[in-house]
């Protein structure tokens, strides 16, 4: 079942992704490329979204055995025309981990 996440996290998430204090995963990177975007905009559409106050989800890994059960979470903004998926975690640190 996905919830909302905590609003501390969200703002959390909020302040990383503006002062760009993330890395995109190798996956990330790729779709960079196919759907010609920058990491600058993915950051920037996710401070966007919070900033409207659309929800963000949380849900939980389930497929990557050294990750399962941490917590993601989820957004889903619309640029370049299309609604891209986007799902972050934050690692130990507090930084934003896999972002994207």
């Amino acid at each position: 079942m996905v919830a909302q996440a905590e609003p501390e996290v969200v703002q959390k998430i909020r302040e990383l992704a503006a002062t760009q204090r993330c890395r995109p995963t190798r996956r990330a990177k790729q779709d960079f490329i196919v759907y010609d975007v920058t990491r600058y905009e993915v950051l920037e559409a996710i401070c966007k979204w919070i900033d409207a106050d659309k929800p963000v989800r949380k849900d939980f890994t389930k497929h990557d055995p050294r990750h399962h059960g941490k917590p993601i979470y989820i957004f889903k903004p619309i640029f370049h025309g299309k609604v891209f998926w986007v799902e972050t975690a934050m690692n130990a640190i507090g930084r934003l981990g896999n972002c994207y």
